[in-house]
């Protein structure tokens, strides 16, 4: 019938809206993926001396690197290494024979004088000079910002240190090295292993460092840092624990490191192995485009985890120090031997970041950060592409440096842990590190290893979550029997199967609780659909399906509102308590909902509940809601506060919701309740508010938070007005922070519109291109916001421009934001044509649709008069 023509295609409409295309990230990389292997070596390098000159104003590298190496198989006549952009004036030999090469600045080939056999040993020489584009960034004061620091630092990972000295720089082969760096006589030189000896040259002012790795190591973890810092020293077992930071700011240092020292020996002693390495060093550097980087070592951090007490309530460092930490065994001591294994270096160091949670925090933390993985996961499953975790079809390495391999790959560890048991899953962790310690591995060694510590048989683990992808879609229904005292349970896997994504086999766990006691009952899921008939003393008051949150997965599990209400009154397990608040949100405002949400809001002892029964609230939007959210301001944990603040957003219809978050703004002591405030402010839509986020600009706080929130807060207002101001902080000059954030609201509030402003002062052309260029920022953070806000503007006259920007880019994360942005661009405008003509069909429909309705009461009325 027509009718359901009409219905159907509304579907679709809401459909076509609300989802994005479950990709493979070939399809996502838009063309440009492709198969890679790991390169075949011919040579086996030892050892490697890297003896630079670095000059932190003009930029520069002058230097000569000496390897000792071995050749894998007889006759090898010539070495190739990874060289980019360098100028290479000499190589040779160690007797000082010159050596003939070629500099292609991709590929230096070196000539032997003779072919080589696999028993020669070889010591080769290269000097060469250069401005490195990436690898080696040089950090200085201009007129714009006369305040930042002189810096010199690297960044190797994935295949970046070719441009600041030619190597071999894929993660299969390992070496040991020494770094000998000549510096101005102000500065430090941090980098790996042993400080061998620190020498001054009073006339030209400078000093040499040099440091000594005698750990074999892959390329890209070799590192060196350069700056004014003040060291603090702490000593783990004999080995020295270092901390740099910029001199001034070593009052901050306890609150981001404080917990080093029980990390090294909880890993230490989970992992069966003590800590490596000659020392362990932190420095945080300036203008990173990351959190960390876990080089052997000697890890560097970004200068934004430093904070202070105020902020220390909303910041934790500790979840970074640790994955750094982890990373020096899980992706230092052991490395993958190719990119599509990265898993095994970012998966286990994000778990190994939450055993450390669980160990110093608990439980409720450790899943609550289980929790945070599982849906960074789930949302890019969901809305960018899917893909098994070992995976080599990409168009860039760091294209695999994703939540698939970082929180998917935690979960599976997190399951193979819970499905072995922690004595034999220990074990083999345990035997896995020791065996391949120093090595280069995959994923079959990890399989092997863990195999041969405990007898069991893998296959089936390692085929569906590693090898496949997806996860289980259970919809879980059941039932009492009382006849039989039995609980009927229906479980059903929803997730759509193909090539990629299996009906998933495992053991599961379901908890009974009735009134004599709780009852875990073990079930097996083999099938898409199966029934499980479980004997039982009493109807449950209470069904648990996984309760301890042992396997990643969703659930549409069928309760009654009364067991919910229990579970979030009685359950002892925090995130079951956290569940119930988000499913009763959507069972809208029973009296008992109510109050119960509002005795958890005050009541609950752990902070993630009362934050999920305020935003339960939030989404109940009743007025007696609303009242119960205000006693939540008063909380005294910052985290509940903020959520108290989101929440009150979603109540902008009533007349003194703007008053309360602005009061709250004024009145509270954490900055991040305070920017949460303003952004809140921005989502009431009330134009009265515009002042008051405004405020906001006047307020120094923990990397410019509140600054930085004034312009999300503005881009939520979506008032016109606002763009000359966010313009104005877009320009190169303001707080970093600040800008990145105006940039992105800029993107935000000229999405849609051909005049963003009433007063026709800015066309949506003039926000586009004062955009596209900026694409042309010196800094790595602010051409990143600019992809970002070109993608949400929406417009495909900015393509043109994306593309380009692609083919000039060297950061290769920044090329693949740019895809994504101009993806976004051809799917918005693709989805702003079909929803026109599908809105337009069902207008035609609904048109026929009438014409039918009347001709059927017509000769509705024929009939009757008839009769």
């Amino acid at each position: 019938m027509q009718p359901r023509k009409i219905l159907l295609l509304l579907f679709f409409i809401q459909i076509f809206c609300w989802t994005a295309p479950n990709l493979t990230l070939a399809q996502y990389a838009e063309g440009v993926a492709k198969v890679h292997y790991a390169p075949s070596r011919t040579y086996d390098i030892l050892h490697m001396k890297l003896e630079i000159s670095l000059d932190e104003i003009r930029k520069t590298v002058y230097g000569k690197v000496a390897y000792t190496l071995t050749p894998l198989n007889n006759n090898l006549k010539e070495i190739v290494l990874d060289c980019v952009d360098l100028t290479v004036t000499k190589t040779y030999l160690a007797d000082g024979t010159n050596l003939a090469f070629e500099n292609s600045n991709v590929k230096l080939k070196i000539k032997l004088p003779q072919a080589k056999n696999s028993d020669d040993r070889i010591t080769l020489t290269i000097e060469y000079s250069g401005s490195p584009k990436m690898g080696l960034y040089f950090i200085q004061p201009d007129k714009s910002y006369p305040h930042k620091p002189y810096q010199i630092w690297s960044q190797g990972e994935d295949e970046d240190n070719r441009y600041w000295y030619p190597g071999y720089d894929f993660p299969n082969d390992r070496f040991t090295s020494e770094i000998i760096a000549t510096v101005k006589n102000n500065f430090t030189v941090i980098s790996n292993g042993k400080l061998v000896s620190v020498t001054e040259d009073k006339e030209t002012g400078s000093k040499t460092f040099h440091w000594k790795e005698d750990v074999p190591h892959v390329n890209y973890l070799n590192s060196i840092i350069v700056g004014e810092y003040q060291e603090i020293k702490e000593d783990f077992d004999g080995v020295p624990v270092l901390y740099y930071v910029p001199k001034g700011q070593e009052g901050l240092a306890k609150h981001a490191f404080s917990k080093t020292m029980d990390m090294l020996k909880f890993f230490s002693d989970k992992i069966g192995v003590k800590y490596p390495y000659e020392k362990y060093a932190q420095t945080t550097i300036t203008d990173f485009m990351w959190g960390g980087m876990e080089n052997i070592s000697a890890t560097t951090l970004t200068e934004r985890t430093l904070h202070d007490r105020i902020a220390h309530w909303d910041v934790k460092s500790e979840g970074l120090v640790a994955h750094e930490l982890a990373h020096q065994w899980w992706g230092d001591l052991l490395t993958c031997k190719d990119w599509s294994q990265a898993w095994l270096n970012e998966g286990f160091a994000t778990y190994f970041e939450a055993l450390f949670i669980q160990h110093d925090l608990g439980e409720e933390e450790f899943q609550l950060d289980m929790q945070g993985s599982k849906e960074s996961y789930l949302d890019e499953d969901k809305n960018d592409y899917r893909r098994p975790i070992v995976y080599n079809l990409y168009a860039e390495p760091f294209d695999l440096f994703d939540s698939h391999t970082y929180a998917k790959g935690s979960w599976v560890l997190h399951m193979l842990r819970s499905f072995l048991g922690d004595e034999l899953f220990w074990k083999g962790i345990k035997h896995y590190c020791n065996k391949h310690r120093e090595q280069c591995v995959d994923s079959h060694d990890f399989q092997k290893a863990m195999e041969e510590a405990t007898g069991q048989n893998l296959d089936w683990f390692f085929s569906q979550w590693i090898y496949k992808a997806g996860y289980p879609e259970f919809e879980v229904k059941w039932s009492w029997e009382d006849s039989s005292k039995t609980v009927v349970v229906s479980i059903s896997q929803n997730q759509k199967t193909d090539s990629l994504t299996p009906i998933f086999q495992m053991p599961v766990e379901i908890a009974f609780t009735t009134n004599p006691g709780r009852t875990v009952k073990i079930i097996n899921i083999q099938n898409k659909e199966q029934e499980f008939y479980l004997p039982l003393d009493s109807r449950p008051l209470m069904v648990e399906f996984d309760p301890e949150n042992k396997i990643l997965k969703t659930v549409d599990f069928e309760r009654s509102t009364e067991e919910l209400l229990y579970q979030l009154q009685n359950s002892p397990r925090s995130w079951e308590r956290s569940e119930a608040c988000q499913v009763l949100a959507k069972r809208g405002g029973e009296k008992n909902i109510l109050q119960t949400l509002e005795k958890v809001l005050s009541e609950d002892k752990f902070y993630a509940v009362r934050q999920a029964a305020a935003k339960a609230l939030g989404e109940i939007k009743l007025k007696e809601a609303k009242a119960i959210l205000k006693k939540g301001l008063s909380d005294p944990d910052s985290r509940v506060r903020r959520s108290v603040i989101s929440a009150l957003a979603k109540f902008k219809d009533e007349p003194d919701v703007a008053e309360i978050l602005y009061k709250q703004f004024k009145s509270d002591s954490s900055y991040y309740a305070r920017a949460e405030a303003l952004i809140s402010l921005g989502k009431t839509k009330d134009k009265k508010v515009y002042s008051w986020i405004l405020e906001g600009l006047k307020y120094d706080s923990h990397n410019d938070v509140i600054r930085a929130s004034v312009f999300e807060a503005l881009a939520q207002l979506d008032d016109s007005k606002g763009i000359g101001l966010v313009k104005e902080y877009s320009a190169y000059g303001k707080p970093l922070a600040v800008r990145n954030s105006a940039i992105w609201a800029l993107g935000k509030l000229a999405k849609g519109k051909e005049s963003v402003m009433a007063s026709k002062t800015y066309s949506k052309q003039e926000i586009r291109e004062f955009l596209e260029n900026l694409l042309w920022d010196p800094l790595f953070n602010t051409r990143r916001a600019v992809v970002g806000a070109l993608g949400d503007l929406g417009d495909p006259e900015a393509i043109a421009e994306l593309e380009k920007f692609v083919e000039r880019e060297l950061q290769y994360r920044l090329k693949s934001d740019a895809r994504r942005a101009i993806r976004k661009i051809r799917e918005g405008k693709k989805g702003e044509v079909d929803l026109r003509g599908l809105k337009d069909k069902v207008a035609e429909l609904e048109e026929e649709n009438k014409g039918m309705k009347t001709r059927l009461e017509v000769l509705e009325r024929e009939v009757s008069e008839k009769k």
